[in-house]
């Protein structure tokens, strides 16, 4: 597995808890460890070769996982909000901010390389996943793996990234 790219802590807004993160492609259920991650991509492959649309993800059909389900929706080229984050996946990013702006001209590294990330995954039309390490207020840390998805809205375009993450080995320093 190589990293696709990578970010320090430095680079991260002051109320996120990323530490450190490795962007990779999802290539098979094999590479995925978490159970709730590898949920929500063994239903997005089963549409391979297309791609699902944004109607035919329905939370209720992925209710165990939905604690750790987010949504990102395609503004424009290089231009993402998040729209949907649920309790888990907001603990794990130490933001619960919804409607939050993620622009390839933004201010901060990090809100650049995570637009840069997801354009990735719109033009390429594939799956990606994130994994790294957490470190939270409390100065607990965690490893955590990410699972991001191309969803496509009218038409054939990519409009959405449905996505899930989840955490493993959370202690202290």
């Amino acid at each position: 597995m190589t990293a696709v790219d990578g970010l320090a802590r430095g680079d991260a807004r002051e109320s996120f808890n990323f530490e450190e993160i490795a962007r990779v492609a999802a290539d098979s259920l094999a590479e995925i460890a978490s159970p709730r991650l590898r949920h929500l991509y063994q239903w997005w492959s089963s549409f391979a070769p297309a791609l699902p649309r944004r109607g035919d993800f329905d939370i209720a059909q992925h209710w165990s996982i939905a604690a750790n389900i987010f949504l990102v929706e395609v503004e424009a080229p290089g231009s993402f909000v998040v729209r949907v984050r649920g309790e888990e996946a907001n603990r794990i990013v130490g933001d619960s901010t919804r409607n939050l702006p993620i622009r390839a001209d933004g201010t901060q590294d990090f809100e650049r390389d995570t637009a840069a990330y997801y354009q990735r995954i719109v033009e390429e039309r594939r799956a990606m996943r994130c994994h790294g390490s957490l470190e939270f207020d409390d100065r607990a840390f965690a490893n955590f793996e990410s699972i991001d998805c191309p969803l496509i809205g009218d038409g054939d375009t990519v409009r959405f990234i449905v996505g899930a993450m989840d955490t493993e080995g959370r202690s202290t320093r």
